[in-house]
């Protein structure tokens, strides 16, 4: 398991810079190594994040995934 951001310290790297964007209702992002979706489902606006990559043109889950948001209306 490698770990390329946590919320403690620790002696990975962060092999990835995302940077910051801006997302519409349901919208969804990709970069060229990561892709992050999020969707809102009901009156609670729960936020559902999945990280994964194409590495060897095979999908690669991230299964354990810190992410910060910064959730405005």
């Amino acid at each position: 398991t490698e770990t390329y951001m946590s919320s403690i310290g620790s002696n990975g790297t962060l092999e990835f810079t995302i940077g910051n964007i801006t997302l519409d209702h349901k919208g969804n992002w990709i970069s060229e190594q990561l892709n992050i979706s999020f969707s809102q489902l009901g009156d609670n606006q729960k936020i559902i994040a999945e990280l994964w990559q194409i590495k060897n043109n095979e999908v690669e889950f991230y299964n354990i995934l810190w992410i910060r948001l910064n959730v405005t209306n």
